[in-house]
This record gives structure tokens, sequence and C-alpha cells, in this order.
């Protein structure tokens, strides 16, 4: 402190020969204390002594931020999963980790300390790694810290911040890290560190902000304008466009000038099967855009979201356990209608006159395996089923015929019959039994009559459904194309009356206001938030005279304007009380108060 810095550089000798060149290497080397400083300029020596060969961190990511009301939306490329480092001469990417910030150097976020207490690593908001079993805490810098490698989250390539308030000024890094080299627990062995990237926010001294590194984004999340309606598809993706799948989809419009509405894409899903038994599991996707006849994303391991692809990510909500659908199975009203109701006790729907309730369970005795198909029992008048001739089962003529309904097929029914009385009681149960690569497939449905009441069978047209969940598989897929965000301007008209001034009143300062690293007062600021897309902002004062105008053009996005509390003359104006007035070609005006308290 109070000590004005002076470098001096000094070497030789050095003899060059006109028009010769030579090379030279330096290091600055810092430290929080004396001996972290010592520390660091031994792992200078050595990386000069190893003429720079050294195990080097994953690709740079290339980081997006675009800001939200109330939220930040941050995407970035796969150019890391690719990495190869040729020090060790492996794919070694492991994951991504998040760091946050409320300045340029994320100092709030650098909590993680070495053994010594001295600050060393960042901790992350959020941190995603590959599904490898690589995993868990590992000791690095020669024991003296540690390193988080994940808890096999799987990837994922885009993240809405939501801890955010709108006006404030967030600094952001992530950087892609490896898994390092060597067996860490081996004391023979010398383990390499997993390397992770690094970043840089640049700033002047005033706190603008002169460089950003490609991994790292500074962003200030804002209000949305009256009236706002948020992009997305045309379509229905809550489920599949064609195909088996039961899941669902959503698309995130992550960067809205890069989005193409003229496109129809396609999200084809990839299947492959269990090892044993016949469910599978959904292992890959791609995108199409049909328009242009173009793959946008070629095949690529699934995974809860898609990278950024065009300005949009699709988000999967993957059924990806078969299990009975409890509020899609039973006796079902208004079949084949756009109602179709179910429930395992017929006295609950309309249209039944049958009392018996079903009991519907997995069969797991003899050769049981669970299977993606959806099933139903259907009375009919016209005909008989004659169940196969199988010991122990009984052979009795039943007006039920058993269907797979996600094939259409007939399966077998057996009949268990549990009182042993030689015909089909409805205290029995009914096994269907669908052969699939010689393995069966069953469900037991046992009926039960109320205490009390006669039995009364069920009707020709009578249909009993089991609904179960399904992954996505191979031929699925969502179809969709894009709609931008936008005005209305009728919805506006109505959200006027929105429209603030924060903070209200403002008490000698904000947190709204820039850091800087000069002296004196520095920047002062209201926000003017939840405005029209244009419009004509006019200050008063208590007497009314007119202080400041403001043109406002912040476009589909952005609903918030500044005032620096300075006059037309740019003179620092009074404590007090002010009125505005707002006024929006189209849409309507709007008046309000706010006060600045000394």
């Amino acid at each position: 402190a109070d000590v004005e810095p002076f470098l001096l550089f000094n070497s030789g000798p050095v003899s060059l020969t006109p028009g010769g060149v030579d090379f030279f290497s330096s290091a600055w080397v810092f430290g929080a204390d004396e001996s972290d400083f010592f520390k660091n300029r031994r792992t200078a020596q050595s990386i000069f002594n190893a003429d720079y060969n050294f195990a080097q961190p994953p690709f740079l990511p290339r980081l997006t931020a675009i800001p939200g009301d109330g939220s930040v939306t941050l995407s970035w490329d796969t150019t890391s999963v690719a990495s190869f480092d040729r020090f060790t001469q492996t794919f070694d990417f492991e994951g991504y980790k998040l760091y946050k910030g409320t300045d340029a150097l994320l100092s709030d976020a650098r909590l993680i300390t070495d053994l010594n207490g001295t600050p060393t690593f960042y901790k992350p908001i959020q941190q995603w790694d590959l599904e490898n079993g690589i995993t868990g805490p590992v000791p690095v810098l020669g024991g003296e810290g540690i390193f988080d490698r994940g808890t096999d989250t799987g990837l994922q390539f885009f993240y809405v911040d939501d801890d955010v308030t709108n006006g404030i000024t967030y600094y952001y890094a992530l950087v892609a890290y490896d898994s390092g080299f060597g067996d860490i627990n081996d004391p023979t062995s010398a383990p390499i560190d997993p390397q992770e990237n690094v970043f840089n926010i640049s700033t002047t001294l005033a706190g603008n902000i002169v460089g950003v590194s490609p991994n790292a984004a500074v962003v200030t999340p804002r209000s949305l304008p009256v009236g706002f309606v948020e992009g997305g598809t045309n379509e229905d993706l809550s489920s599949i466009t064609s195909g088996i799948g039961t899941g669902s989809a959503e698309v995130k419009i992550l960067v809205e000038p890069d989005i193409d509405l003229s496109a129809i894409y396609k999200v084809n899903l990839y299947s492959e099967p269990a090892e044993f038994g016949e469910l599978y599991s959904t292992v890959e996707y791609d995108i199409e855009n049909i328009t242009t006849n173009e793959t946008v994303l070629s095949r690529t391991p699934f995974s809860e979201s898609s990278p950024n692809v065009d300005g949009f990510s699709v988000i999967f909500n993957n059924d990806a356990d078969v299990e009975v659908i409890p509020n899609e199975t039973g006796w079902v009203a208004d079949q084949g209608g756009t109602n179709e109701q179910y429930s395992v006790n017929p006295a609950d729907l309309e249209g039944f006159n049958t009392n018996w309730v079903a009991f519907i369970r997995d069969d797991t005795t003899g050769s049981f395996s669970q299977t993606a198909f959806n099933y139903e029992l259907r009375w009919v008048s016209d005909s008989l089923y004659t169940p196969p001739r199988i010991f122990g089962f009984l052979r009795e003529d039943i007006p039920i015929f058993a269907v797979n309904a996600t094939t259409n097929e007939l399966v077998d029914i057996l009949i268990d019959d549990r009182n042993d009385n030689g015909v089909y009681d409805p205290s029995d149960d009914l096994i269907i039994n669908d052969v699939v690569a010689s393995r069966r497939f069953r469900y037991r449905i046992r009926f039960l009559v109320p205490s009390g009441e006669t039995s009364v069978a069920p009707e020709p047209g009578n249909v009993l459904r089991i609904t179960v969940t399904r992954p996505f598989t191979d031929g699925d897929y969502f179809q969709f194309s894009l709609r931008s965000s936008a005005i209305d301007d009728s919805l506006a008209a109505s959200e006027l009356d929105r429209i603030a001034v924060v903070p209200n009143p403002y008490v000698g300062t904000s947190a709204f206001e820039p850091r800087t690293q000069i002296e004196g007062r520095g920047e002062r600021r209201v926000q003017f938030i939840h405005l029209p897309p244009t419009c004509t902002i006019k200050i008063f004062n208590i007497r009314g005279e007119l202080v400041r105008t403001i043109e406002h053009s912040g476009g589909v996005s952005d609903g918030s304007e500044w005032w620096d509390l300075r006059t037309e003359g740019q003179q620092d104006v009074a404590f007090g009380v002010y009125l505005f007035h707002v006024e929006a070609p189209g849409i309507g005006e709007h008046i309000g108060k706010f006060a600045l308290v000394k």
C-alpha cells in the first residue's frame, strides 16, 4: 500500500547477429502469502524445465449468456467433449463446472482452500460430468488440495440460473476439466492432477468490460416488456409426434436471433435392447432440419437436453422405466372418444353394468419378463376364446380375448382356477400370456365382487386396459417448427400498471450501481421496469417541472431503462418525490411516482 510499483527486467549477456532471432521466457509469480508465492514459483520452474510439455485441460468451451426476467440462460457448445490430450494420449474430458460471481474476479466464488487455508479453487454453482464411474474428490497439488470430479450426473449443455436479481450484473465462467491421469491410489506412481480451463474477464478501473474469454460471460438480467409472449414451438410436444414412447419434450429458445422460423425440425430417437429380456433403453438421438434436408446435430448420446442447435435446445422427459400408469389403466369408458376415462372400479364410470372390481399385478412366476406393451381384455358376444392346453391351467371357453394393444395382435389367456371348481369365476386369475422370443410376458388380473352384491359379469364391448410407460425407441420422433417471442398489444395495455421504478425509494445508493475502483461517488441510477418495447418516459419534479425525457427502445425482450439521476443539462437532481409519465403509441400511457431519499 502507498508504494508506487516499479518493474525492471534484466537479462544477459545475449549475443545476437544482425537479423538474428532468439526466444526468452518470463514468469509473473504471485501468491496469497510467502508460502503460496514460493509454491507457485516452484510450479513455474517445473513448467519451464519440462519445456512447456505438460498435461493440458480440455478444449475451451464457448459460453453464451442471455438475460431474462429474473433469470439468466447459459448455453455452451460441445467442443470440449472431444478433447484429446497429446501429453497423456487419451480422450480425457470428464465434465463441466459453472462458476458465478458479482465481480470480474469471481472473488465471492473463490471459496475452496488448500490445506494451508489459501483460496485455491472456485466453488461451482453447478457441475456436470460423464456417467463413467469416475467420481468423487481426489487429492491434488501434491496432497495439499482436493479436486471434485463429479457424481456421474451426465452432461448438460445449458443451464437457467434463476438465483439472480434484475438490474445486478453477474459474471460467469464455464470450465471443462479432465479426469487426471495415473493411479492416484498407487504410491509408486506419479499421477497427473485433473486439469481445468482458465478464464478471464478484463475491466477498466471504472468497471467497464474490455475483454472476456470465450468461456466467460457478463450479463445483467432485466425485466421483460409488458405484453410479452414467450417464443417456443407451434406444436404440442407433450407426447411423441410419432411412435410408441410415452415421454415428452420441450424446446427452450436459447438465442432468439439464431432461430430459423421457416424450418421444420425432426428429432429422431434410437434405442438398443437390454442384455436380458425384451426391454430396451434410449441411447441416441439426432436432429434434422427437414426443410433444408440437413442434419443439424448428428447422432449424440441421449441425455436430458441437447446442446444449442440453431439457437434452441430440446429438453427430453423420457420414461426410462416401464411402469403401469394408474390413471390410464382399468375399465375404459368412452373408448375411442376424446374423453376416455379409466377406473379399476366400474362403479366410478358411466356405461358399465358389471360390478367386477379389477386387481392387476405382474405375474412373476414361470418365465415372466417385463415388456413395454399395452394390453387389453375385450369381452365379445359373437365368439369364444379357447385357452391353450397347458398343465395346471383351466381350459374353458370364455367370451374374452386378450390383445397386445401396442402391436394389435391377439395373445393367449391362461386361467388359474384358484378355487378348483372347474369353471371360470371372477376370483380366478386371468393371465395375459404374450410369448415373444420364447419368453412369456404376463399380467395377472383378478376381479372382486363387492361384499353383499350378486356378481354381474361384464357385457360385450366392455374393455379392460393395461397401459404402461415406454422409453423412446427406434422410429420414435418429435417434429416441430418455431415461433419467436412477440408483444401482444392488447395484453400490454392491460399490464401497464406493472410499470415501476426500482429501488423505490432510492436511499442514498443502490445495489444496481456498478462497482468501480475509482475513488468518489460513482454513478447513481434507478431503473424503470416492465416498459412497453417502445415508449417515451418523462420525469417531473413535484412542482410539475420537466426534469428529463428518456426515449426507450428495448425491443421484444428488454423492458427496462436506466436513469442516471441527472437532468437534461447533466446536473445531479435533488432528493425528493418525482413523477413519471410513460407514453407508448398504440398501447397506452401510465403515470407513477417514486422518491429519492438522501
